[in-house]
């Protein structure tokens, strides 16, 4: 359904290893995710459900059932947890109110 463009896939194409192997050239590029689920072989997914997970910027996934997490239904904007309710929206709360240390003024 929707897939994350980050930052930090300019660090992953540059061939340095971080958290995760860098993606090469010829590989599919990886990033957050948001999809349905059409077909489960884990009782905890159902058809239909959203789920939020690391996928490749590929129509179809194939993934574990512990890489993925199932999202509240019913959501309007489900792309939102690709942004300010996702990885995104974290690193720049914390970003802010952590390390810039903002103050009201």
């Amino acid at each position: 359904m929707f897939l994350s463009i980050d930052a930090t896939h300019r660090v992953w194409i540059s061939g340095v290893k971080t958290y995760i192997d860098p993606v090469l050239p010829g590989d599919l590029m990886k990033g957050a995710g948001v999809g349905e689920v059409i077909y489960s072989n884990d009782k905890k997914f159902k058809i239909g459900d959203k789920v939020l997970g690391l996928t490749r910027w590929q129509k179809y996934s194939v993934l574990k059932a512990s890489e993925l997490s199932i999202l509240p239904k019913n959501q309007k904007n489900y792309e939102h947890f690709l942004g300010v309710l996702g990885i995104s929206g974290l690193t720049a709360y914390f970003g802010l109110k952590k390390i810039g240390n903002l103050k009201e003024g």
